[in-house]
């Protein structure tokens, strides 16, 4: 059996160009509520799964991000999000060019052994050639594969964000992966809330954010509350255990 990873996931930042609030959220003062928490923990990667800038992939954010990351031991791996821009990611993480292709920034990465893909949903779509090159990965793989994507490939359950900005060729998409033999678990981001959604042999969890979490038993966009949450994954190849944490920051929202 393979050596047990740990895995610290963070989603939907929303980083200003500054330190000020972003839609009335103090999200820099919030990201290092839980970037701090992380850092006293013995982690094998820590993983951004988008929608890591404010609105649409703001240099200054990125680099501000940057300078934080310096005293992150692990290596630390990126999905690009809708308020993404792969092409300035590239420019401010300076990340490997061999993974970004015509239809956007993916690849795959080995953790201590474990094969784990990341996809690229910034245009609100899984492209047809993503779609293919998840399809060979999974061919080619002997065994299980953990995949991390923004946005879910399904409906989840989430009235507004449901109606108003799924993944736009979610049809596409879930006829692929429903097929895949080697991708069982999905981690995700873009509902700034805590779920778990099991389809078809899948289990897609949903991670929240570490800017503002979403009440999902509505069917209009409403705030819940501003503490930031991330997710921590440990996997051995066989066994996944995984559960979510807040940090308190505020008593009430």
């Amino acid at each position: 059996m393979k050596k047990t990873i740990r895995i610290a996931q963070l989603t939907d930042l929303h980083l200003g160009e500054t330190d000020e609030d972003v839609y009335g959220s103090p999200v820099r003062m919030q990201f290092l509520a839980a970037l701090n928490t992380l850092k006293e923990q013995s982690l094998d990667a820590l993983i951004l799964t988008g929608d890591i800038a404010a609105v649409s992939g703001e240099i200054p954010a990125y680099l501000w991000l940057k300078e934080q990351l310096k005293e992150i031991t692990c290596p630390v791996y990126f999905c690009a999000g809708n308020h993404d821009v792969p092409q300035n990611m590239q420019i401010a993480f300076d990340l490997n060019p061999a993974h970004f292709h015509d239809d956007g920034y993916y690849f795959k990465a080995e953790i201590q052994g474990h094969s784990c893909l990341f996809l690229d949903t910034s245009s609100y779509h899984l492209p047809a050639k993503q779609l293919r090159w998840l399809q060979q990965q999974d061919v080619e793989s002997t065994e299980e594969i953990l995949l991390f994507i923004h946005h879910p490939p399904l409906f989840c359950g989430c009235g507004f964000i449901d109606e108003k900005y799924p993944l736009k060729n979610i049809p596409e998409a879930w006829e692929v992966i429903r097929k895949l033999k080697n991708v069982n678990h999905l981690f995700c981001g873009h509902y700034h809330t805590e779920r778990t959604i099991s389809k078809e042999g899948k289990t897609i969890f949903l991670t929240p954010s570490t800017m503002l979490q979403f009440d999902c038993r509505v069917s209009y966009l409403k705030g819940l509350h501003k503490n930031p949450g991330w997710r921590i994954i440990e996997w051995d190849g066989e066994t996944l255990r995984t559960a979510v944490d807040y940090y308190i920051l505020f008593k009430s929202s």
